[in-house]
């Protein structure tokens, strides 16, 4: 056939990011960006992040933020520059957030560290003294469900919470890591919500579940329902074993 033999024009050869992955593993001299002030860094216990070890590879591909990531960054300098020596603890679901989070504070040049279940616990507990103990470290970067209960932390005073969770309880109870006895400043925290979107959903989803627990325990105002003598008898007398029987055959 007239044309098969004609040459096409050669493709630019194309780098994926699964092939810049192999080429760090092979790269001893390769090094994560955001790494924290401990040299340590998170992975996810599912998979890795490839696009991290591309932006390390690459050092112009930097990890774009996404807008909850930019007002979280936009707060947390806004407070470091009002109250310098107040610590700030940023609680996330995802481990993805917490790496771009930790590499704009990294630019920034703010120290901070890590803290999420997936580390091993030596790492887990040599963030948590550096957070601490250090006075220049003044962020700690941690997963809700981590670092968000069990803990003191009056250490710190900030809490920014960028991602929400369907149990407002989770995020109570990370706030409640600083707003604790032994805290001697006043604390302040700060929901990073979205107009539109999931956020939504789960706000919706939080009410729900508000309202379920509140009228369980009467705090909602409703009148109560009362059961009479004859009701209650109903339910507690004994039922004769033939009658008991009888019903769950049918």
């Amino acid at each position: 056939m007239d044309g098969c033999g004609e040459e096409l024009l050669d493709a630019e050869p194309v780098t994926t990011m699964q092939m810049m992955a192999a080429e760090a593993e092979q790269n001893k001299d390769y090094v994560e960006i955001g790494r924290d002030s401990i040299k340590t860094t998170v992975q996810s216990r599912m998979e890795r992040s490839l696009f991290f070890t591309a932006s390390s590879m690459v050092p112009e591909a930097v990890p774009p933020p996404s807008s909850k990531v930019t007002a979280a960054i936009a707060v947390a300098m806004t407070w470091l520059k009002e109250a310098p020596q107040d610590k700030i603890i940023i609680f996330t679901q995802f481990i993805p957030t917490l790496k771009v989070l930790g590499y704009h504070l990294d630019t920034l040049g703010v120290k901070f560290v890590y803290y999420s279940g997936s580390m091993l616990r030596p790492k887990q507990e040599h963030a948590m003294n550096a957070f601490q103990d250090d006075p220049k470290t003044m962020v700690l970067l941690s997963t809700l469900k981590s670092g968000g209960q069990s803990h003191n932390l009056t250490v710190a005073n900030r809490v920014i919470i960028v991602d929400l969770w369907w149990n407002k309880t989770a995020e109570k109870q990370a706030v409640g890591r600083v707003a604790r006895m032994g805290q001697k400043k006043e604390t302040y925290s700060v929901r990073i919500v979205t107009k539109h979107g999931m956020d939504g959903r789960v706000i919706e989803v939080q009410k729900g579940k508000e309202r379920t627990v509140a009228r369980m325990l009467q705090d909602d105002g409703h009148v109560r329902t009362e059961v009479d003598d004859k009701r209650l008898k109903q339910i507690f007398e004994p039922k004769p074993v033939e009658q008991a029987n009888s019903k769950k055959q049918k």
